[in-house]
Formats: structure tokens, C-alpha cells, sequence
């Protein structure tokens, strides 16, 4: 299955009628096997993210991330705020869709793998500030896209500031690189490398502060 169309295939999922008759009902459940590999695919790298996740945060040690002072990681804090309201919005929103209507189970299941990446390992870009989160439904507030992206800015300067911003940049892109294979494909957009990396650092900060 390509990707390149995934976050439109994954939010207009097969939905029909529950009075459906048999046959129709025997058609969806044939349709729904396409998504069980996916699904379990999906699984297994969700596995593997937890375990990447879990290791980061139980290894930190006293290293540059914890230099950074109250005002860095207060901006930190308030961004991963609006960043888990915003995707425990987006859960909720596709749960609800698809209540009294008879969505199928595997490709259900496999959008909501995709949306708990985003929420275990955060993808600022992804949730917050991908054009196209403020178009399609369910739509990332005006206020809260502005104040995330002026918090990525203070963030970016304070960093510069102290002198740890290259080597947080490292730090992130080893931690980026390792967990590739496991990310959420849903929403990446098309980015350059210097701003990728960009939003790269502040999910990687958003993580050391959880």
C-alpha cells in the first residue's frame, strides 16, 4: 500500500449503514481484510516505539538537557500541554465518527495506532502545525497552532542563547534516526532538512520533560 496517500485513505475509512444487508456486510468485511497487514504491522512498530521511548527516558542522565533552566522547559511544558489536548481530541473525534456507524474494524484500529504515535512520541509538525491539520477535520484551533509555533520560536532562541542548541540538535537526530522505522506516517508533510530538524528537537524535548 502507498503511503504517499495515507492520511486521506486512513481519514476516509469505509463507513456504511449498520442496517446493511448480509451480503453488503459479507462485501465490507472482505474490504476490511486489505487493512489487516497494515494493522499488524502497525502493532509491531508501536511496540517497538514504546520500548525506544521507554529506554530514553529511563537512561537520561545529567547531561545537557538538564541545563537548560526553568524558562526553556516551562515553554516546553505548556507546548506538550496543547500538543496531547490536540491529539486526545483528534482520538476522541475518530471514536465518536464512527459510533452508529459500522466502520471496519482493521482499518479503524490502524488509524488509531497511528494517532497513540502520535501521542506517545511527539511529532509537533504532525499534530500542531501541518497546514493541513487546520483544513481537514478535525481542525488544530487558530490559537492554539499561533501559540505552539511561538513557543517553538522561543524555544529555538533560548537554546541558541545558551550554546546547547547544536548539540540538543544531535542529540535529537540520533534519537530521530533510531525510531524512523516506528513513527507515525500520518501528516509528515514535505519538509526541508533544517526545519525537519527543527521540529525533530522540540519532540525530542517534549519527551525528556514527560
Amino acid at each position: 500500500m502507498s503511503l504517499s496517500n495515507l492520511p486521506l485513505l486512513l481519514l476516509s475509512l469505509p463507513f456504511t449503514s449498520i442496517a446493511q444487508p448480509t451480503l453488503k456486510e459479507a462485501g465490507l468485511f472482505t474490504q476490511d481484510t486489505l487493512w489487516e497487514e497494515s494493522l499488524q504491522i502497525g502493532v509491531e512498530t508501536f511496540i517497538a516505539l514504546r520500548k525506544a521511548v521507554y529506554r530514553l527516558q529511563a537512561d537520561r542522565d545529567e547531561g545537557i538537557a538538564d541545563q537548560l533552566g526553568a524558562e526553556i522547559w516551562g515553554c516546553i511544558e505548556e507546548l506538550d500541554s496543547i500538543y496531547r489536548a490536540e491529539i486526545t481530541g483528534f482520538k476522541n473525534w475518530f471514536a465518536w465518527r464512527a459510533i452508529g456507524q459500522n466502520a471496519t474494524a482493521y482499518a479503524y484500529l490502524d488509524m488509531m495506532i497511528e494517532l497513540d504515535k502520535l501521542y506517545f512520541l511527539p511529532d509537533v509538525y504532525a499534530g500542531l502545525l501541518n497546514p493541513m491539520r487546520a483544513r481537514a477535520e478535525p481542525r488544530v484551533g487558530r490559537a492554539a497552532r499561533l501559540r505552539a509555533g511561538e513557543l517553538i520560536e522561543v524555544v529555538w532562541q533560548r537554546l541558541e542563547a545558551s550554546g546547547h542548541r547544536g548539540a540538543l540538535l544531535e542529540e535529537a537526530a540520533a534519537f530521530s534516526q533510531m525510531t524512523a522505522d516506528f513513527r507515525a506516517r500520518v501528516f509528515q508533510g514535505a519538509l526541508m532538512e533544517e526545519e525537519r530538524a527543527r521540529y525533530r528537537l522540540m519532540d525530542y524535548l517534549l519527551l525528556l520533560q514527560r
